[in-house]
């Protein structure tokens, strides 16, 4: 089993959110990645601009690359 990592960053990009469900895939500005990270999960009000933080795991998806997992 993968350790979770706790995350504290802000939304950059909202690509797909579902109010009912609450799940969302957001891009999100990571330190120490160059590019967005795309995270992915059930996220309750997510806004552009906002700090959110979540706790997850790091995967590689074959067809979107590199997801943040949230939980």
């Amino acid at each position: 089993m993968k350790k979770s990592e706790c995350l504290n960053e802000v939304v950059e990009r909202i690509i797909y959110q579902d109010e009912e469900s609450r799940f969302a895939v957001i891009k999100v500005r990571v330190k120490g990645f160059s590019e967005l990270v795309t995270f992915t999960g059930k996220l309750i009000s997510i806004n552009l601009g906002t700090v959110i933080e979540a706790i997850g795991n790091f995967t590689i998806n074959k067809k979107f690359g590199r997801q943040f997992n949230v939980m």
